[in-house]
């Protein structure tokens, strides 16, 4: 089946740029913010703005366009809505691109590595294949949380999902077995170094395999809301039922 897009691109790139050589980022994925890795974990609030920013065409990673992300640069480039307003004749493209006048303003997302087209994509897209090594761009640049990531990763090593969702929210609720535990942001280390501190032994274990729980020490002050209104110790259970449950499971895959 014929790409139009990708055919399409290929003949722009002989008008636009006569002299161009062929390149492999011209099959790089446009991808949309989204598909960044860990793009959860930037901060949505209070980017750092950068007005008359220079950057390199090549830094560009993407668009959250819907009609152009997730395509290779040569489709997008094929797919522009706009080409003939903006290279009538050859000689106007580079000007264009370059023109800081006019009402469209190029403007771009950072996160991290990845600069991601806001504004303006027909002449983005343009710097990347005109080869231009500096652009001027209003741009946005999110942070990113490594605070809530190592958190979220943390509980993640001890096979705890935390779902995308409640990361910015105070309080997690994480499923323990078949009760739910809700931990408020205050005590979300401290629930790992309960989780941590809470021991397994024979007894313990013998106890899950015939589902009669043991009653074990409360060696801790910190106390988490349950669901279920149950106490403090079926909590330390439950907890010692999980790390059972993940031990009986790495020796399945180790076997």
């Amino acid at each position: 089946m014929t790409n139009y897009c990708f055919n399409e691109g290929l003949n722009r790139i002989k008008v636009l740029n006569p002299n161009f050589e062929y390149k492999k980022w011209i099959n790089n994925i446009a991808i949309h913010p989204e598909s960044i890795p860990e793009y959860h974990f930037y901060e949505k609030q209070n980017p750092i703005i950068k007005t008359s920013y220079k950057i390199n065409s090549k830094q560009i990673t993407g668009t959250s366009h819907p009609d152009y992300c997730n395509k290779s640069w040569v489709e997008v480039l094929g797919n522009l809505k706009r080409w003939k307003l903006y290279v009538d004749e050859i000689h106007l493209a580079t000007e264009n691109v370059l023109n800081e006048k006019l009402v469209d303003k190029k403007s771009v997302a950072k996160y991290g590595d990845n600069i991601i087209v806001s504004m303006g994509n027909h002449r983005c897209c343009f710097s990347k294949f005109l080869e231009l090594d500096e652009i001027t761009v209003d741009m946005e640049e999110y942070q990113f949380n490594h605070t809530l990531y190592s958190m979220v990763k943390e509980y993640e090593n001890r096979g705890f999902f935390i779902d995308e969702n409640q990361y910015k929210n105070e309080t997690w609720n994480i499923s323990i077995n078949n009760y739910l535990v809700s931990i408020p942001e205050h005590l979300k280390n401290g629930f790992l170094e309960f989780y941590d501190s809470v021991m397994m032994n024979i007894k313990s274990i013998i106890s899950i395999e015939f589902n009669h729980l043991m009653n074990l020490n409360n060696r801790s002050k910190i106390h988490f809301k349950l669901e279920c209104s149950d106490s403090f110790r079926k909590i330390q259970n439950q907890v010692v039922a999980h790390k059972f449950d993940l031990s009986k499971n790495y020796k399945t895959l180790r076997t």
